[in-house]
């Protein structure tokens, strides 16, 4: 402006001042609503929303500044979610997240001795609340029928999923030391069995009566037999049992009766005896007198 003299007086000429206000142009802040705050002026405010997953979740409020510049920019972060996924050590699982901003993907697998179900959803991904989405469903192995080479067994097992453990016992007539047999992590039994025939051993007195014997040798199985005779100077009854049977208990079973052999009346070529003989079974003795 110049100050000059019109009329006489003095006056403020050839100037012409236009303010205009300052303008701060559009606010940027990542993953948020800011794109509506565009060609803003000086002290015009505008209020931003960070999207969702993000944080801060309330508003701020920001104020174009005389320098052109918005008030100081608090920048939308993405919310976090646990280092750890839940409920690992429930579900027989285990994880290791590499990241846990809103977004992330972390893959759980069963623990080992189980397998995941068609039902199970084991990607879990870290949700816009900070939580946690997805469900892992493990169920052990099973080491099914325990099925034992040796066929002189007898396997009983309710149980057969992993970390289980099953005593077999072998057949009647058949023995073997005890055997525990394990379910492994990963499905298959581990152990051993092997069944031995029992054995009756010798045939001998007892179980025989003292007047019977047997020939049978000292391995004698179960289920074989063994005939017992008379010794001298003794038969068989009509009643005797004489084969005897080796039983699965390792026990003979049998029931020989013998009986004296009888020599009959003593008979004498000389006329002019007497005799008379009460006793006339074998080793028994006889002495008769003779008449005048």
């Amino acid at each position: 402006y110049v100050c000059g003299v019109s009329g006489g007086v003095g006056q403020w000429q050839s100037g012409a001042l236009n303010c205009q206000p300052i303008n701060c142009g559009a606010l940027a802040v990542a993953n948020s609503n800011s794109s509506s705050c565009a060609s803003r002026t000086f002290n015009s405010t505008c209020a931003v929303q960070c999207d969702s997953g993000y944080t801060p979740s309330a508003s701020v409020v920001y104020t174009c500044q005389n320098n052109s510049q918005w008030s100081t920019v608090t920048p939308c972060v993405p919310v976090t979610c646990p280092t750890t996924l839940p409920n690992m050590t429930g579900a027989n699982a285990n994880a290791v997240c590499p990241n846990n901003t809103f977004g992330s993907v972390c893959e759980a697998r069963c623990n080992s001795g189980f397998f995941e179900t068609a039902a199970s959803v084991s990607t879990y991904v870290c949700n816009a609340n900070g939580v946690w989405v997805g469900g892992i469903v493990c169920q052990r192995l099973s080491c099914g029928v325990l099925a034992i080479a040796d066929t002189n067994s007898l396997t009983l097992c309710n149980v057969t999923t992993t970390t289980a453990t099953c005593t077999p016992s072998c057949n009647a007539g058949f023995f073997s030391q005890s055997a525990t047999f394990n379910c492994l992590d990963s499905g298959v039994w581990n152990g051993s069995l092997t069944c031995s025939r029992l054995g009756c051993g010798p045939l001998s007195i007892p179980p025989l009566p003292s007047y019977a014997e047997a020939s049978c040798g000292s391995n004698t199985l179960t289920g074989q037999s063994c005939r017992a005779t008379c010794v001298a100077g003794f038969k068989e009854t009509a009643d005797s049992q004489s084969v005897y049977l080796c039983n699965a208990n390792g026990s003979w079973t049998g029931n020989i009766l013998c009986e004296r052999l009888g020599c009959g009346a003593l008979a004498l070529s000389n006329t002019n005896s007497l005799q008379v003989c009460t006793n006339t079974n074998t080793t028994a003795q006889c002495t008769p007198s003779w008449s005048c």
